[in-house]
């Protein structure tokens, strides 16, 4: 029962960090936008045109925040600096969970290696 609440939340923050309504935007969003080349529209279209330039707005994000470095390391510790609205909403255990799942993705040096992200995500 608790890991079937852990994935309607985890589902819950898929939905936030998509950007589908907006509502809720992430930490260096308009930079991000600029830099990559799509507008808020792009973000909200489910499923995307340009599912490339899309991954490289989110690595972008996951850059400026601290979340992915430079040389494509990723610390999971800067999640609350990347969403700051939707992570302090999470049960700490599932925010951990996410966490921990992080630390086990290795390197993001390209775009499509956000998707490694992602799995952290996945009800599987």
């Amino acid at each position: 029962m608790v890991k079937f609440v852990v994935y309607i939340v985890v589902a819950v923050l898929i939905a936030c960090v998509c950007c589908t309504t907006l509502e809720y935007k992430p930490a260096k969003m308009a930079e991000c936008l600029s830099e990559v080349g799509v507008t808020e529209d792009d973000i909200k279209e489910i499923p995307s045109n340009d599912k490339n330039k899309i991954a490289c707005f989110w690595k972008c994000i996951m850059e400026k925040t601290g979340v992915v470095s430079a040389d494509g390391v990723v610390h999971p510790d800067k999640v609350e600096i990347a969403f700051p609205e939707v992570a302090p909403k999470l049960p700490a255990a599932v925010l951990n969970e996410f966490k921990t799942c992080l630390g086990t993705v290795g390197n993001i040096n390209s775009c499509e290696d956000v998707q490694k992200i992602r799995s952290c995500l996945k009800n599987d």
